[in-house]
């Protein structure tokens, strides 16, 4: 046993690495437009524990439990390092919050620790973020969701977007009618997600389903496409109630979202599998041409919230900003680097006038740095280059310090003295 954990954190830590200057400033400014967003919207922030106890994905998540950071507290409870966000703050707030019948809308932008890979990049924790609305199983909660998921993905630099919506209720109701178990369930689940129509054929021969649904089954695996190409023929299937109410509710969806997204194009599939245990209705996904990778999924919950309290309706989406950073790479309109610096300043004298002047340029947003000339610092990381002596400053490009100045504020030379000579 012992030798297995040393081989698996060998590979968790060949996994891990630093992220470069480049990368955070990146990651910081798609957060910065992510909360711009989320707070238009009317999301309040909330964090949840970094640490869970295994028991929550144990029991809801079990397909994510074996790939769970795993550690032991001094009481010998076993933890788990957060693996599934939409799970602990269900929880924390039927739980733990004294208002539990409110409408509630949060946001988070927050660290997971779940193997993930990109088409050049991989590793075993990601900054995720997300959205949830709590207390209403209104469609336009669905609706903006969808919206506002998509509106992150384009204000982030993605152009060329496809969103694929279906229906947990829907497939519930078809195997509900084929009076499956949930074994024969997950395995039927599992093939169509492959769209592997001959595994459909055999594990209907074995348990002896009736053709009729064998060509359901077989069409809805093979056939999404574009919603209204689609979606009378979905509605064709349906067995029961649950189904019909299943495919109305989409509707009103693609309806509401179509209300503010006209051109908006929307693909229906129902093949995706629920391998989180927790999804009850709608289910989307957000993909990108080229990518190999959903950037955004989401969907509703109504029932999670019941598990640790009282039960309240619930939706919401995620997506993984590393794998988003990716596609904008790979992808996305390509800008010009900016610089690391507005401004640095190599000095031979140093006196009230060169700090004050920096104090002045830093106080109005310049990114300035002073350094004692011969100090090994590359001048292509900054805009402008000074130099500062006996004589005063000189520059070494087209603007001038007494311009900078002059830019940063009128009143520059009751701060500094006006008897130095900036050229």
């Amino acid at each position: 046993m012992k030798e297995k954990v040393v081989i698996w954190m060998d590979t968790l830590l060949e996994a891990a690495k630093n992220s470069n200057h480049q990368e955070l400033l990146a990651i910081s400014a798609m957060q910065t437009a992510i909360w711009d967003i989320f707070a238009v919207h009317g999301y309040r922030m909330i964090d949840t524990p970094l640490f869970e106890s295994y028991d929550l994905y144990s029991q809801y998540a079990p397909h994510i439990k074996k790939d769970c950071i795993k550690t032991i507290d001094r009481d010998g409870e076993v933890l788990a390092l957060r693996s599934d966000i939409t799970l602990s703050l269900i929880q924390s707030v039927a739980q733990e919050y004294k208002n539990r019948d409110a409408y509630a809308k949060y946001a988070y932008i927050s660290p997971v620790f779940l193997p993930y890979q990109g088409k050049h990049s991989a590793g075993h924790v990601f900054l995720q973020a997300g959205a949830e609305i709590i207390g209403s199983d209104a469609t336009d909660c669905d609706s903006e969701l969808l919206d506002m998921a998509l509106k992150i993905v384009e204000t982030l630099g993605v152009t060329q977007c496809q969103t694929a919506i279906g229906s947990v209720a829907y497939m519930k109701g078809l195997y509900e009618a084929m009076n499956l178990t949930k074994e024969q369930q997950e395995a039927f689940e599992l093939a169509m997600e492959a769209r592997n129509g001959m595994a459909i054929r055999e594990l209907s021969a074995r348990w002896h389903i009736d053709e009729e649904y064998v060509t359901i089954l077989e069409t809805l695996a093979m056939s999404g496409g574009p919603y209204e190409d689609v979606i009378e023929t979905v509605r064709s299937f349906c067995k029961n109630d649950t189904m019909r109410n299943a495919l109305e509710r989409l509707d009103r969806i693609v309806r509401e979202l179509r209300w503010i997204r006209p051109q908006e194009r929307i693909y229906l599939e129902f093949i995706a599998s629920n391998h989180l245990d927790y999804y009850t209705d709608m289910m989307f996904k957000i993909y990108a041409l080229g990518a190999p990778y959903a950037l955004v999924s989401g969907g509703r919950y109504n029932e999670l919230a019941g598990k640790f309290g009282k039960a309240r309706p619930a939706c919401g989406f995620g997506l993984n900003l590393q794998l988003l950073r990716e596609y904008i790479e790979l992808y996305g309109e390509k800008k010009a680097e900016d610089k690391d610096l507005d401004i640095l300043i190599f000095y031979s004298k140093s006196d009230a006038t060169i700090w004050r002047s920096v104090e002045i340029l830093r106080h109005n947003g310049w990114r300035t740095i002073a350094v004692k000339e011969g100090t090994p610092i590359h001048t292509n990381e900054a805009r402008w280059v000074f130099t500062y002596d006996e004589a005063g400053f000189t520059g070494q490009s087209d603007m001038s310090m007494q311009k900078l100045l002059w830019l940063t504020t009128v009143e520059y030379l009751d701060a500094v003295d006006e008897h130095t000579d900036y050229r």
